[in-house]
């Protein structure tokens, strides 16, 4: 992602309410609502390698998850949305959970971990958790 120092200072800089995920998404969001044109670059490759520079910790990898596919995801639907867009949003997802049972039981799986953690996530923010806690530990 390449910005605009310049285009920065008049949005806004990142949010730091976010701890992963979602972040690029909002502040693309601003840029436009600031009438700043935001490009996607096709033909251009970059190679990420997750995970292959560390190991990551099965405790890091929650967290990654339960912001990945549940806070982050939510908090950045408040932000565009709304509060109450996000909380049905939410609801929608911890709904979504029986479904998700039954599904993995009949197939004899076990629920995958970034399922489950997002669905903790959702939960989190549908209660009021922020994305770190009172000692600025992410959550997760």
């Amino acid at each position: 992602m390449f910005l605009n120092m310049n285009a920065m200072k008049n949005i806004g800089f990142f949010d730091e309410g976010f701890f992963l995920y979602c972040e690029d998404n909002e502040i693309c969001k601003r840029a436009i609502k600031h009438n700043y044109r935001v490009t996607i670059v096709k033909n251009t490759k970059f190679y990420h390698v997750s995970g292959d520079s560390c190991e990551i910790s099965e405790k890091e990898r929650r967290i990654i998850h339960w912001h990945r596919f549940g806070w982050s995801q939510l908090y950045y639907t408040e932000k565009v949305w709304g509060l109450f867009i996000a909380k049905l949003k939410a609801i929608r997802m911890i709904f979504k959970l029986p479904f998700l049972c039954l599904k993995y039981f009949f197939k004899n799986y076990k629920i995958p971990n970034n399922e489950y953690c997002g669905l903790k996530g959702s939960v989190g923010y549908l209660v009021g958790l922020k994305a770190f806690d009172k000692n600025d530990n992410s959550r997760g």
